[in-house]
């Protein structure tokens, strides 16, 4: 059966209610390009310091989008990026620190 979720954009959730994060982890099965997308304010300040991020590079494909696509938004956020693990299967977590 299908779960309907509802979705904010990252940025949107930063208040009183929702302090910014020093970690952040990104376990979106696939999502990746989309969620660091909407919440590049959340990952350019500088109390965010470290980013873990599952990356699923056929579900990333599929939606047109290079594997690499997630590691590269993050180096253009500032982020020094390296893969921390690798799975079966094609995906893999990238571990990015802040410079």
């Amino acid at each position: 059966s299908l779960t309907t979720v509802k979705t904010r954009r990252g940025d949107t959730l930063l208040n009183k209610d929702y302090p910014q994060p020093n970690v952040v982890k990104i376990d979106v099965e696939g999502g990746e390009a989309e969620v660091i997308s909407g919440m590049k304010q959340v990952l350019k300040d500088s109390a965010c310091c470290t980013v873990f991020c599952e990356v699923h590079p056929d579900v990333l494909r599929s939606k047109g989008y290079d594997a690499e696509t997630p590691r590269q938004q993050l180096e253009d956020l500032g982020y020094t990026v390296e893969k921390a693990e690798q799975f079966v299967g094609g995906w893999g977590m990238l571990k990015a620190t802040s410079r």
